[in-house]
């Protein structure tokens, strides 16, 4: 049941977020920029906005600042206090 309800939740506000922002995977993509510097990237979709090449990941100079990423700390935070409120309300639920 909670499983349902938290891919239900993900699934319904990825969707919206996906097509506006590419936050839907995390493929972590190396790419080259016009510059011919190199920078990893959230997904394919974040490199092909940048503009940039993908290249071979070997090439990559890993930057923690994952240029540039929607995703952000608050975004899990969020995962987590929704799993927390559906874990509460299966747990009341099966007390009563």
């Amino acid at each position: 049941m909670k499983k349902l309800l938290l891919s239900t939740l993900l699934f319904s506000t990825s969707v919206v977020a996906a097509d506006s922002d590419c936050f839907l995977d995390y493929n972590n993509v190396c790419g080259k920029n016009e510059q011919g510097q190199f920078s990893e990237y959230l997904n394919e979709c974040h490199l092909e906005k940048a503009g940039a090449k993908e290249v071979s990941y070997e090439n990559c100079q890993i930057d923690q600042s994952r240029n540039p990423a929607s995703a952000s700390h608050s975004v899990f935070t969020d995962l987590e206090r929704v799993e927390s409120e559906i874990d509460t309300i299966l747990t009341s639920e099966s007390e009563s």
